[in-house]
């Protein structure tokens, strides 16, 4: 009777190991719970939807000024925004001319912007051909205000020092969206205002 019981007990180890094996994923693998997280991490989602708005071609007018008490400068340009890595990150791409002091320089720069999963906020990025730095900033979106509000900071060559900025991108309408920096590295002024106004193409 108790080589039975042993026996039977022995068996059921058995058949439990034999299981557990069949919904273990092999070693170094990441098991079905692990997959359905990631899948969810790095789908594109809600949150990523919002930057539909600025998908398109634009025509901008920006001001700005390198200090608080510096004359404002205004220049023109166009922007082409489109989604890249299968809706994952905007990217924008902008050409201009821009006025520095009464000398007139061609300008172009790229722009991405996306949603994190993991992290729940924002993530955008700016560089251009008048700088070596990469401009990183991150923030949260205000359905309210339809706002999306970012911290970030980049090296400025003419203060030779990092820069830190705030930024708020409004969605005015489905025509028109404004961008909006503040330097707040030391006082905090208004550095530059872009105003988007939606491209209509020729008929």
């Amino acid at each position: 009777m108790k080589n039975f019981i042993i026996s039977m007990f022995t068996s059921c180890v058995l058949a439990s190991t034999a299981m557990a094996a069949e919904t273990t994923a092999p070693a170094g693998m990441p098991d079905e719970a692990a997959m359905k997280r990631m899948v969810m991490l790095t789908t594109p989602g809600e949150d990523h939807k919002v930057l539909n708005q600025l998908v398109g071609s634009w025509n901008y007018t920006i001001t700005f000024k390198m200090a608080p008490d510096a004359p404002e400068q205004t220049s023109t340009g166009s922007s082409e925004n489109a989604w890249i890595l299968d809706g994952r990150f905007l990217q924008q791409k902008v050409s201009g001319v821009m006025d520095m002091g009464g000398q007139k320089q061609n300008f172009t720069g790229i722009a991405t912007i996306g949603y994190d999963n993991g992290k729940r906020e924002y993530q955008s990025t700016w560089m251009d051909n008048m700088n070596t730095s990469l401009m990183t900033a991150t923030g949260q979106y205000d359905a309210t205000t339809k706002t999306l509000k970012e911290g970030g900071e980049f090296f400025c060559p003419i203060k030779n020092g990092v820069v830190k900025t705030q930024s708020e991108l409004q969605f005015v309408d489905e025509n028109h969206f404004n961008y909006t920096t503040y330097d707040v590295t030391g006082e905090k002024y208004k550095s530059m205002e872009i105003k988007y106004t939606r491209r209509k193409e020729a008929k």
